[in-house]
Formats: C-alpha cells, sequence, structure tokens
C-alpha cells in the first residue's frame, strides 16, 4: 500500500509470522538497505528492503558457535554490530561480530573472556546518543557494577572497570543508566532507605569514567516531599545534566507539581537542590474540565520524555499512564503462577491519556505549557500499542499516536513549534490495510522518515511514514 495524504507519503512492506519468533528489532538503514533483526532461537536472521519497503533478501547471520545469546545491537552508516555471549571450549567469551550491509561478516572481537565472574551474567546493553560507544555492563552479588565501554569509532574496547558499593543494593536503588559519546558511565540511584522518614531520601547521580575506579557522586535531597516519577536527561551539547521529578507531600497517585535540578558537568558540586514548582490551578481545570474541584493535582501522570534544545532548554513531556488490574473469578482456586489464568496474573486494563508539553528556559524559568488532548484503552496488551513517538525535525516536534487502540483506526499526530502553538492532524486510515502500530517502538531514520513496526495476529510488518 502506498498512498499520499497530508503530504506524507505511506509505504507498507509484506508480512513476516512471527508466532515461533523470541524478539525482532527494527534496525533502520544500514548501506543502501533497511534492515529487519529477527531471533528465532538457535538462528538469527536479517531481513532486508529497499528505500520503499519493497522486499529484497533474507539472511542467516554466522557466529562461531551455534548456542549464542545476543545482548545488543549497534547500526551504524554502512555495518553494524552484534554484541552476544558464547561458549567454547569450556571458556565464556563476550564478543562484538562486525556485519556489512549484506549482513557477510567483516570481522570478531573478544571483549571479555574465561571470568569467573562472567559465567552465567547477562548483560543490559546500551548506545550512546550517536552510537560512538557502547556499554555492556552487569550487577554481580547486588552491590558489584562491571562495565565494559566498546569503541566504535576505533573498533575496540574502550575501557573496562568493577566497582563497589558498600551498603547498596543495585538491583533495587539503580533507576537509570546511561553511556555518553565520550564513554563516560552515568547513574541515578534513587535512594529512598526510610520510607518512613522523608527527609532520608534522596537522587543519587554517579559518573563513572576510564582510570577513575571510584567515580564522581552528588546528591539531590527530597527534603519534605516524596517523588512520583523521576528522571535524569544528560544535554551533552551543552554538558549538563537534567535532575526532573513529580512530587507530592504524601505517598499517593497525584502529584501537586515538578520539580527539577541542573548540574554543570564542568563546575561538579557534592550536592543539588531542587526547585518546586506547583501545577497551576488553569491546568488542573483544563484538564479535568467539571471534575477539577475534587482534584488536589494530576492523577497518574509520568515524565515520559526531556528533549533539550540548542540553547540548553528544554522540554518536558508528562503523559497520564495506568494500569488497573482485573481478577478473575477463580481467586478460590490454587493455580501456578505461570498460568495465563492464574489470580495472580489477572487481567489488566492499560489507560493511556493527556500529554502535558512545557517548555523550560535554560536558567528552569517555564517559557510555555500546553496540553495535548487523548484518550487510549486497550485491554490485555501489554500496553504495546499505546503511547506516543516524539519525531523530532530542526524546527517542529510531531507526536504521532493511535487515536484508538483497535483494528480499524485512525493514525494522528499533534505538531508543535519552538514556541508552543499546536495543530492536531490525521495522517492515514489503518481500515482494511491489517495493521496495528506500535509507535513506542518507532525508529527515525532520517529528519523526514520515521519506521513503524505493525504486529497484529502473529503477523509483523514495516510502515513507513514519509514527510515530504
Amino acid at each position: 500500500y502506498c498512498g499520499m495524504m497530508y503530504s506524507q507519503e505511506v509505504s507498507m512492506s509484506k508480512e513476516f509470522s512471527i508466532r515461533t519468533d523470541y524478539a525482532y528489532e527494527v534496525m533502520g538503514h544500514v548501506g543502501e538497505n533497511i534492515l529487519l533483526y529477527r531471533d528465532k532461537g538457535l538462528n538469527k536472521y536479517i531481513s532486508a528492503f529497499d528505500n520503499d519497503l519493497q522486499f529484497k533478501w533474507e539472511q542467516q547471520l554466522r557466529f562461531e558457535e551455534k548456542r549464542i545469546k545476543v545482548y545488543g545491537i549497534t547500526v551504524r552508516d554502512t555495518l553494524f554490530s552484534i554484541f552476544h555471549g558464547m561458549k567454547q571450549d569450556g571458556i565464556e567469551y563476550v564478543k562484538v561480530a562486525n556485519y556489512d550491509q549484506n549482513a557477510r561478516i567483516q570481522d570478531s572481537i573478544v571483549i571479555a573472556d574465561d571470568n569467573r565472574g562472567l559465567v552465567g551474567q547477562d548483560f543490559e546493553f546500551l548506545n550512546s546518543r550517536n552510537k560512538k560507544k557502547s556499554l555492556l555492563y552487569f550487577i554481580d552479588h547486588s552491590d558489584k557494577l562491571n562495565i565494559y565501554i566498546y569503541d566504535h569509532v576505533r573498533d575496540t574496547l574502550d575501557w573496562k572497570e568493577e566497582f563497589m558499593f558498600d551498603g547498596t543494593n543495585l538491583f533495587h536503588d539503580l533507576s537509570e543508566v546511561f553511556v555518553t559519546d565520550i564513554g563516560s558511565v552515568v547513574l541515578l540511584l534513587d535512594q529512598r532507605k526510610n520510607k518512613l522518614q522523608k527527609d532520608d531520601e534522596f537522587a543519587e547521580i554517579i559518573i563513572l569514567e576510564k582510570g577513575s575506579n571510584k567515580g564522581f557522586i552528588t546528591q539531590i535531597p527530597y527534603g519534605k516531599y516524596h517523588m512520583q516519577s523521576i528522571k535524569l536527561s544528560i544535554d551533552e551539547k551543552n554538558k549538563r545534566l537534567g535532575f526532573f521529578a513529580l512530587y507530592n507531600e504524601r505517598k499517593a497517585n497525584w502529584s501537586q507539581g515538578y520539580c527539577y535540578s541542573f548540574i554543570d558537568l564542568k563546575n561538579f558540586a557534592g550536592e543539588y537542590a531542587l526547585n518546586y514548582k506547583p501545577f497551576d490551578k488553569t491546568l488542573i481545570q483544563d484538564i479535568y474540565g467539571a471534575e477539577a474541584r475534587k482534584k488536589k493535582g494530576l492523577n497518574f501522570y509520568t515524565i515520559t520524555d526531556i528533549i533539550w534544545r540548542r540553547d540548553g532548554g528544554l522540554l518536558m513531556s508528562m503523559e497520564m499512564s495506568r494500569q488497573y488490574s482485573r481478577r478473575n473469578s477463580y481467586d478460590g482456586v490454587s493455580r501456578s503462577s505461570s498460568d495465563f489464568y492464574s489470580p495472580a496474573r489477572g487481567w489488566v486494563d492499560y489507560f493511556n491519556e493527556d500529554i502535558i508539553l512545557t517548555a523550560l528556559h535554560r536558567d528552569g524559568s517555564e517559557h510555555w505549557q500546553q496540553i495535548l488532548y487523548k484518550k487510549q484503552f486497550s485491554q490485555d496488551d501489554g500496553g504495546i500499542y499505546s503511547s506516543y513517538y516524539p519525531f523530532l525535525t530542526p524546527s517542529r516536534l510531531r507526536l504521532l499516536y493511535n487515536d484508538e487502540i483497535k483494528n480499524s483506526n485512525t493514525v494522528s499526530e499533534y505538531v508543535i513549534n519552538g514556541v508552543g502553538e499546536y495543530k492536531r492532524e490525521s495522517l492515514f486510515s489503518t481500515e482494511y490495510q491489517n495493521l496495528k502500530l506500535r509507535f513506542i517502538d518507532a525508529l527515525q531514520i532520517s529528519s523526514t522518515e520515521i519506521l513503524v513496526p505493525s504486529q497484529k495476529n502473529y503477523n509483523l510488518s514495516l510502515v513507513k511514514i514519509s514527510y515530504s
């Protein structure tokens, strides 16, 4: 299917059955091809398409051993790298295999081998913003963090280190992990040690660098407030960190405002204070209408995205997201937790509704604020078709989303400029197209193109939206 609507061109690939697949990943452009990775257990495949999503070929990836575990993928201009673990002649290895645009292996590099702490570990994997560095890490015995940084510019292991965190349970406290384009690792720890005393709660930010076995540490005390949603973001251009949260004086599902703190990486201090901004009554009125008198704040909102401006300002996005679990009628029956109909599992309703966009200047003062209305509801699907995707261009932001979570649906977008002016447009209808789009797993491949996976009834296809 290919059509022109509101200056957008929509292309769709053929369908693949993924009934027996373990996972897939949309890779985007590699050379002249658009690639899709599919994990079928023992066998891993790459499917290739041209720029119009016409199918070209499918290739099975070759590794030294048959049984491997893939940790992550890094896509570059004409190559892609697959980080994986394997066992050969009784020795555990972590390797990176580099492939060209036709999925032909070019070389394989050992990152780690035969380390007793390596046996049986599952690595977490992250790429830096511009994919110059990749991070593999795992937590050992709750207080030890093992880090491996790979440099894609020089195609070599940049550095590795083992860090100890005495008295800290990383499985519980580690909230977010980042790797920068220069190879620094940034950790956010949410330290809520005493649930009865709010003054003991704080965020801890740690920067780990090559040659430093302790790192740089700072704290942000929460003070008298409880945090409902916390988020850390890195502005690499201006060399700053931003800490953001929603807060409340009591532990509840509603937030009375947002708070923030900026950290200058050139002048790193030991402690930073939070700046608090309560929600305006007009905002609550615009969100809830006639029900606003019963509301003390915003219910079930979380911070979803931080988008930095070139001048050091930012755009913060908050979305209403709620899950409601419905127990079945067999609560009195003893059942295995692996049973789909187990009362421990239940059924789940997913609600993803209005978005609040707040623009802040570099100093944190508020520039503008807008409410973008939407209502999404689904059941028992993991919420994979809900929420939105932020499509960035130099002059505007587009938020793409499904109007409703159903088979025959309309795809819409909000288009926002730098001063908060916006318009809402309908892009296209999925009726009779056999599409069900997962925007939260979309991939922007240029300033005018986005790839979105469509998954329906164990069938997968790719959809490309192009703006002329």
